[in-house]
């Protein structure tokens, strides 16, 4: 490296290249020249006492040297590229590598030396285990030098990761970039982080009924959807057509077919259907259902042919009816569509599609939408993305009366006494609201059922504490108090025309009631009067309980009478 930086060799190649074929290699060189160093002045004045396993383990365990080899591996085979390249475009270049083999005592390649760095690691585990055979237990080097095979094999077992991930990765990339030169349009095909994971043969519905046969490519962030037409040479039916899985070479069955891209979509703009979820739930309960009957109707054989008494007529009454639920459940499994369709929601800046995609059998549609929704979640992950919530459980709550039913639900903003958040779900009939209190601690359990007003809930919010105090006269609330002690308000919502919006310019959000503006015309006396018709029979609250419950998270109830 430094003789091709000196003027010497000014010219040979350019200075950009030669840090790229040596990347890393000073600072790795730095790392054991500072190992030899304190080894050297350690040996210099030996004692019998003195060790060298904590040499092994102060070099060995900084950050530093992880981060420099792994940076030197993932830069490996751009190293052997660069001088490839140089090689080919420098005559001068390539004398000189075979100039510097010549001379060196092993009779190395350059590409055969730049490997050495990571099988140095190696050598020095098997360097202390030397030493271990060689030293006493009792002696203070041996429990140090066992602590430094540790370190060290550590440390190889990372490198090895590190290297045989950067293998798979230009394996990949090797892989979709002979993918690209198979479909004809596609450009920009290989990215750093794309990676192939399948390919399939399926049927797409076109207008008047059409079906045309496509091939799905799929990849870790996009996929594509080609045209196939098959070569002279090989005239096969689709379903005979393997899709290869992702540890086999796709290229025996690229090979013999001709591909044309005709679009290409993001996996983060499409999803699974629900309504596909609903429609295969469907038709695997009505197949299950079908097969229980055949096991039931098998048990029913083998007890009639223990029946003393003659039974032919049972006997063919029972084969009959076996043979018939066989037969339906063979022509469910092969016309029911579900069991081999997919329909798939594509959302793009203008409009939502969708694209429905017929398999060739129930197992390569079930193998493809996994695939294609662990390719989703490892794409949220690795874009830093939140994913979906996972369903763990359903249970059921309670209800203070027949014909509830679930109308909305909402998170507190305040924890309770374990520090977690509580959830509640408002459940109606039309006639009266109900509030069920769910708490997560130890697990999702119902801690208590109220009803809280006369009118279906239509909505539910958490509201932070109040920032400012707000007077009671713009703000009235009807508590229900919960175990949990969080208050339940019930806000009047009154419709003002688009007049008094305009009059009023921006809308006051902490205003639950545009009469407030009314009262304030109406005599004192008049104002207690509706006062008390508002609040019926209720007891007034005092002023410091009502600062305090500002200072405090609250739920707000929507309500289809406007409270």
């Amino acid at each position: 490296m430094g003789a091709l930086k000196s003027t010497d060799y000014n010219g040979v190649v350019e200075g950009g290249i030669v840090d790229e074929i040596f990347f890393q290699i000073p600072e790795i060189l730095s790392i054991h020249e500072e190992f030899l160093e304190g080894l050297q002045q350690r040996c210099s004045n030996w004692d019998v006492k003195y060790t060298v396993g904590d040499l092994f383990v102060e070099a060995f365990t900084k950050q530093q040297v992880i981060d420099t080899y792994t940076a030197f591996i993932n830069n490996w085979k751009c190293a052997k590229d660069a001088t490839k390249i140089a090689t080919q475009a420098k005559p001068a270049f390539a004398r000189f590598l075979e100039h510097m083999s010549r001379e060196h005592k092993g009779k190395l390649a350059l590409d055969a030396l730049l490997i050495m760095p990571v099988q140095r690691i190696p050598r020095y585990e098997l360097l202390i285990k030397e030493l271990l055979k060689h030293t006493n237990m009792d002696h203070p080097d041996h429990h140090l030098l066992v602590q430094a095979q540790k370190e060290v094999h550590d440390l190889a077992v990372k490198i090895n990761r590190v290297e045989r991930e950067a293998f798979q990765i230009e394996q990949m990339q090797q892989r979709v970039r002979e993918i690209e030169q198979h479909i004809e349009g596609v450009v920009d095909l290989c990215m750093p982080d794309r990676a192939f994971i399948r390919h399939d043969v399926v049927t797409i519905p076109g207008g008047l009924g059409t079906k045309k046969e496509r091939c799905l490519f799929l990849f870790s962030d996009i996929l594509l959807i080609t045209s196939i037409k098959r070569k002279s040479t090989a005239m096969r039916k689709p379903s005979s057509t393997p899709s290869p899985s992702p540890s086999q070479s796709p290229f025996t069955v690229l090979d013999s077919n001709k591909y044309k891209l005709l679009t290409r979509f993001s996996l983060d703009s499409m999803e699974i259907s629900k309504s596909t979820d609903v429609s295969l739930k469907k038709a695997m309960r009505d197949i299950a259902t079908l097969e229980e009957d055949i096991h039931i109707l098998n048990q029913i054989k083998e007890l009639v042919g223990k029946l003393s008494s003659p039974h032919q007529a049972l006997e063919d009454v029972v084969r009959d009816l076996t043979n018939g639920v066989s037969k339906q459940m063979l022509e469910k499994q092969n016309s029911d569509y579900s069991l081999i369709s997919l329909e798939l929601t594509v959302t793009t800046q203008e409009r939502v599609d969708n694209l429905t995609i017929q398999f060739t059998s129930p197992e390569r549609r079930a193998v493809w939408s996994a695939a294609f929704n662990e390719a989703k979640q490892k794409l949220a992950v690795s874009t830093g993305r939140r994913l979906p919530p996972e369903l763990k459980k359903a249970m059921p709550i309670r209800k203070t009366r027949a014909g509830l039913q679930f109308t909305c639900a909402a998170a507190t903003l305040g924890c309770n006494q374990q520090g977690l958040r509580e959830v509640w779900v408002c459940n109606s009939d039309g006639y009266v609201g109900q509030v069920c209190v769910l708490s997560l601690l130890p697990e999702p359990t119902v801690m208590s059922c109220n009803g809280v007003c006369n009118a279906r809930i239509l909505t539910i919010a958490a509201i932070p504490a109040a920032c400012t105090m707000v007077s009671d006269k713009s703000r009235w609330r009807a508590p229900v108090t919960e175990a949990a002690g969080v208050s339940i308000e019930v806000e009047e919502v009154v419709e003002e025309s688009s007049e008094e919006l305009a009059n009023n310019g921006n809308i006051q959000l902490d205003s639950d009631s545009s009469d407030d503006e009314d009262d304030s015309e109406l005599p004192d006396d008049e104002k207690g009067k509706d006062e008390n018709r508002k609040r019926g029979n209720s007891i007034p609250r005092e002023e410091g309980q009502d600062d305090m419950d500002h200072k405090q998270p609250t739920m707000w109830l929507g309500t289809e009478d406007g409270w």
